[in-house]
């Protein structure tokens, strides 16, 4: 009907460019797959040891062959993927949540984020809020003090980055407030001593 052949590489490159076609294959293979889940999962079954042996075996050639390949189609997998999100924005936005509220992702994301953000995983977290006794390191409350917040905060110097401890939301807001002066919190000291002895 389209005048290109399923056996040409160059026409298999153009069908696959045109997003019309492109969702045509995809929901046609989709079917395929739902409509005959024996055959899939024999195929899968057979051939899984003998997938494994060969990415043990190519590691390295496996991942410099995909990286070279991404760099040669950088721009195209860019058009492709920016097109197939126009074509399934509600379905990919629907997958997207259900995926991100299940607690393996958000335990993984959390991780990923103490690393990035503190140099620490949260089993180094738990470890110092057990060596804190599960409460805020300076006013010693169990509670995080933020609305819906299930954790403390993780205090650190922001000159050297150093974890100090973990604080619940108001310790950690009169720190920030005070940014960090040992003199105007020794001031802050003195002075509600002041008040309070008159």
């Amino acid at each position: 009907k389209h005048g290109l052949s399923g056996w040409c590489k160059q026409c298999v490159q153009v069908k696959y460019e045109d997003p019309v076609e492109r969702e045509k294959q995809r929901i046609s293979n989709n079917n395929w797959v739902k409509n005959n889940p024996e055959k899939v999962a024999r195929y899968n079954e057979k051939t899984k040891e003998q997938r494994k042996k060969y990415r043990e075996l190519n590691k390295e050639s496996i991942k410099i062959r995909q990286h070279n390949w991404y760099e040669e189609n950088k721009e195209r997998i860019l058009f492709l993927r920016k097109e197939n999100y126009h074509l399934n924005k509600e379905e990919i936005q629907k997958r997207t949540k259900v995926y991100r509220n299940k607690p393996s992702y958000q335990k993984r994301y959390r991780n990923n984020w103490l690393m990035r953000r503190y140099g620490i995983d949260t089993n180094g977290y738990n470890q110092i809020l057990e060596s804190q006794n599960y409460t805020c390191a300076i006013c010693g409350s169990t509670k995080t003090g933020g609305r819906g917040k299930k954790h403390f905060s993780v205090d650190h110097c922001h000159t050297t980055k150093k974890v100090r401890g973990l604080l619940c939301k108001s310790c950690n807001i009169m720190l920030g407030e005070a940014k960090d002066n040992i003199r105007i919190l020794s001031k802050a000291i003195e002075y509600l001593g002041r008040v309070d002895n008159t």
